[in-house]
């Protein structure tokens, strides 16, 4: 230390705190006391000689400011240079101080001092563009870059090294090679391997991975930098396969890698999962001794494993390595997460915390995730507290959107509501949670309230948003608020950007029943995909539209999209709905030629129903049998076929083979097998299922199971169980009602099937068609045709109008009461007055009607005059009736009609039998006694009508 230094200090020119500190950091012992009195003059002879030994004490010192970020010290430093007047035209004093300041993080006090400099070189300009570069401020870094290049000052290696780092950060490639060309023209890549390393990287971040591998191939020497750089590269684009390649030629180069290059190369494996590699680079870290040298080597072993789905082993690696740190547990429960594996996610929490490790936010948000699904809301709850404790929320967003989302998930959406109305500061994500939460809840009406709140506080909502709140306009069927804001996404040009909020606003006119709309949005799309033709579909099938939904698959096709599962699945039920087995059956084809079936079991699901649907029982049942996977739905759906088409027994079959192959049944199987047991009337089976519903507590919430029950006892005659059943329901609707009405109707007793429906219009419930139809259909079992026609008056007089059934009841009750001319009546006014079209069923009461009053060539006559003449119950009724009256000619020409249609009749075979023995034909008879037998295996004969 010069003596010259402590003669200014004596003098007050640098403060002796200073003095002792530059004295202790450059020579490494403190300043000898100071002299009291003064100096003498020749002390000073040699002062301008000393100066610059001086100037090199003060860059030393303010290099080691800038090492320690201490701008205070280095400050004062600052004020002590000017005060010795040292700066002048010493620009390795000016570029120093330029450097301290931008190093410790002031770059406005590094900025005024490079502005004040008389003379700046590219050192000066470095100093200043590293300073911005290390703050972030890539533009300004690039603005400092241009006025030094307008200044005419000459950049360097350093320059542009760092430009060039500006040109990947900013994802700059069109400047990046214009610089590359310049650093390339002036030799420069030849002298300095910095420069070619800083290539590599720039192209990379780029996405310019071929430029990049090439630059490399290029270079006259490369090191561990250059490899490492473009591993590195390979592996933040997610190309592990070129990164262990990479690798390889790096070997055969004979370049040693370092920690940082096995950190890059342990992401490779866990992104192309290789194992083998990633414990062979395992071994070679540990046999080199760099694990002992890096704690991110050591994270990267485990974040590897983890990755790899090697839990077991990332633990163990974990409390092997010898750094363990908030990181190595972040990666090993990121791993669980991955994995599915919320439970030990928690323990691994609980374990970091043990070692009083705290984890960082993005941790956090990871374990309260793990909460939120296994609806662990007391572990949230205390985390939450941990994170107030630790004050993360005022500077994390992202972790108050993971607390909504935690309580959210526990369906604690109250606390959720509560808690972001605490938040310091609610962005759009976090306001965007709660409205998602609340339409997965299905509480549109709340989601539009957040909506409108958010709203009003300024916040701006984002395309997420937006799709939340259109869901919510779908849930509620709120159309003018989704037009409105349809509008609002329109005016913000987001549909040209995003393909998701497009086939939202499809779902969300679907919702609202305006498929028009939902066209038109569609139509207009600049982009549309499979989700936004399958959600149209949906909607056309849902509402019945089933030739428009196979107009939009037609449409989907020709635009050269590939329908997904969905859209098979939504083009199966409308032929389902169509009974359209032909195209289905095509479409069978051609999902199980793409192996979907096998994929999706939703498919499999679908194509049971479309062929139960059609009336193919036992396509639907191969199909079934066919399935790799058969869950609960697949069975409930047989089921439920066999019950609709009156099959008790297949379906009593079917649900044992589901239990046998340890599937459990849900609501619906239990819905369909109750059905089941009162087709067959097996009333042992149906209180067995009676007390397993019981035991699963499904009545306290499942009211269809209640009516199900009252029905199937019903069913089998056991209308004193039904009642009693029908008295324990926790909720009595108009449909157990109707099912308690209808037995007791069905067994003769109308009086208490009346009495019912006056203490169901005591309690205040609607009386639908359906009651009223139980009651003219019990009436009329009975034989009592005047008081089922005294009950449809009093239908009409309550305002309820009559159907399709109401007037089978009628026509019925007329035809067992001999009333031809009133159910005559009732037959042309359902079309005339009721604008009920006739069925089959209609037309087949009509004969009966006809042929009971021994009028059977009227009643032929309705059969001419029927939509189809294949209607068999139609024959077999007149058939029957010319059995009872004797007449051959019209039972031979029924007889013929009814065997074409179902050749297998016995019934058949038997009335005509009978016909010919009341007309004393007995040879004809004995004739058709033997056919009867053998109706199964013969051609059946046909008759002359004659």
């Amino acid at each position: 230390m010069p003596d010259l230094l402590q003669v200014f200090a004596l003098r007050g020119r640098v403060s002796k705190h200073v003095l002792w500190i530059y004295s202790f950091w450059i020579s490494g012992r403190p300043l000898k006391p100071l002299k009291a009195n003064g100096v003498e003059g020749e002390d000073f002879q040699d002062e301008n000689a000393n100066c610059k030994e001086l100037s090199i004490s003060f860059v030393l010192s303010l290099k080691a400011c800038a090492n320690r970020k201490d701008v205070r010290e280095g400050s004062r430093l600052h004020d002590d240079i000017d005060a010795l007047g040292l700066l002048g035209k010493n620009v390795h004093l000016w570029n120093t101080l330029v450097s301290m300041y931008a190093k410790c993080g002031d770059l406005n006090k590094a900025r005024q001092v490079f502005d004040e400099m008389l003379v700046r070189n590219a050192v000066s300009w470095n100093a200043l563009i590293v300073g911005y570069l290390q703050q972030g401020d890539s533009e300004a870094a690039l603005d400092c870059f241009e006025q030094m290049y307008y200044e005419g000052v000459p950049p360097d290696e350093v320059t542009y090294a760092c430009i060039l780092k500006v040109c990947g950060l900013m994802r700059d490639s069109i400047r990046g090679e214009k610089f590359h060309d310049e650093v390339k023209s002036q030799g420069l890549l030849d002298k300095h391997v910095m420069l070619g390393n800083t290539l590599i990287d720039m192209y990379a971040k780029c996405g310019f991975l071929a430029k990049a591998h090439a630059v490399l191939n290029e270079l006259h020497v490369r090191d561990v930098v250059s490899w490492s750089t473009m591993i590195a590269g390979y592996v933040d684009h997610g190309k592990g396969e070129q990164a262990l390649s990479c690798f390889r030629q790096m070997q055969e180069d004979g370049c040693t890698p370092n920690a940082i290059t096995y950190t890059s190369l342990l992401k490779a494996c866990g992104i192309t999962h290789d194992v083998h590699m990633g414990l062979k680079l395992h071994d070679e870290v540990v046999n080199q001794g760099l694990l002992e040298k890096s704690r991110v080597l050591c994270n990267a072993l485990i974040d590897m494993y983890a990755k790899l789905g090697a839990l077991s082993k990332a633990h163990e690696t974990l409390f092997e390595v010898p750094f363990r740190d908030a990181v190595s547990w972040s990666f090993l429960i990121a791993g669980y997460m991955q994995q599915g594996r919320f439970k030990e996610a928690l323990s691994c929490f609980h374990q970091m915390r043990s070692e009083e490790l705290f984890p960082d936010a993005s941790t956090y948000a990871c374990i309260l995730k793990a909460c939120g699904i296994i609806q662990d809301a007391r572990t949230g709850k205390s985390i939450h507290d941990e994170i107030l404790r630790r004050k993360l929320l005022e500077q994390n967003l992202m972790l108050g959107s993971a607390v909504v989302d935690m309580y959210i998930k526990c369906d604690l959406l109250a606390e959720a509501q509560k808690y972001l109305s605490e938040l310091p500061v609610r962005d759009v994500v976090s306001w965007s949670v709660l409205i998602s939460g609340y339409v997965q809840e299905g509480m549109g009406k709340e989601a539009l309230k957040c909506f409108d709140k958010m709203q009003s506080e300024g916040i701006i909502p984002n395309a997420i948003t937006y799709a939340s709140v259109l869901k919510a306009c779908g849930i509620t069927r709120l159309v003018e608020k989704g037009k409105e804001i349809h509008k609002k996404i329109v005016e913000e040009k987001l549909l040209e950007v995003d393909i998701v909020l497009g086939n939202s606003l499809i779902d969300m006119y679907v919702k609202c029943d305006d498929l028009a709309e939902a066209k038109h949005v569609l139509i207009d799309l600049p982009v549309r995909d499979t989700v936004s033709w399958s959600t149209l579909i949906t909607g056309y099938v849902e509402k019945g539209q089933c030739i428009e939904a196979f107009n939009c698959f037609q449409k989907m096709l020709s635009d050269d999209l590939s329908p997904d599962a969905v859209t098979y699945a939504s083009v199966l039920k409308a032929c389902g709905i169509m009974q359209d087995p032909d195209r289905g059956k095509s479409l069978h084809v051609e999902i199980s030629a793409q192996g979907l079936v096998e994929k999706h079991i939703l498919l499999g699901n679908s194509l049971v129903d479309m062929y139960v649907k059609c009336g193919i029982v036992n396509r639907a049942q191969e199909v079934l049998d066919g399935l790799h996977i058969r869950d609960v739905v697949s069975w409930s759906t047989m089921i439920a076929g066999y019950v609709e088409h009156g099959k008790g027994e297949e379906a009593l079959c079917c649900f044992e083979q589901m239990q046998s192959e340890g599937v459990s049944p849900n609501s619906i199987t239990y819905a369909c097998i109750l059905k089941a047991c009162g087709i067959t009337r097996n009333i042992l089976k149906g209180k067995q299922i009676h007390a397993e519903i019981a035991k699963q507590g499904l009545l306290k919430q499942n009211v269809v199971l209640g009516n199900c029950l009252v029905d199937m006892y019903v069913k089998c005659g056991v209308l004193t169980k039904a009642q009693e059943t029908f008295d324990t329901l926790p909720v009595q609707d108009v449909i157990s009602w109707n099912a308690l009405i209808a037995g007791y109707a069905q067994e003769g007793q109308g009086d208490r099937a009346f009495r019912c429906l006056e203490q169901m219009h005591n309690k205040g419930l609607s009386l639908n068609v359906f009651t009223w139809n139980s009651l003219i259909g019990g009436y009329a079992q009975e034989g009592h045709a005047v008081k089922a026609l005294d009950i449809f008056q009093q239908m009409e007089h309550e305002g309820t109008s009559p159907d399709a059934v109401t007037f089978v009841c009628l026509i019925n009750a007329c035809s067992h009461s001999g009333l031809v001319d009133e159910g005559q009546m009732f037959f042309e006014s359902m079309v005339k007055e009721y604008g009920v079209t006739p069925n089959k069923e209609h037309f087949t009461c009509m004969v009966d009607l006809f042929a009971r009053a021994e009028d059977l060539y009227k009643a032929l006559r309705v059969i001419e005059q029927m939509p189809s003449t294949e209607y068999s119950s139609a024959w077999s009724a007149l058939l029957g009736a010319c059995r009872k009256w004797g007449n051959v000619k019209i039972g031979r020409l029924a007889f013929n009609h009814a065997i074409q249609l179902n050749g297998c009749d016995a019934a058949s075979y038997v009335s005509m039998a009978n016909i010919y023995a009341t007309s004393d034909m007995q040879e004809e008879s004995q004739k058709f006694r033997i056919l009867r037998v053998e109706s199964a295996i013969f051609e059946y004969p046909v008759l002359s009508s004659e």
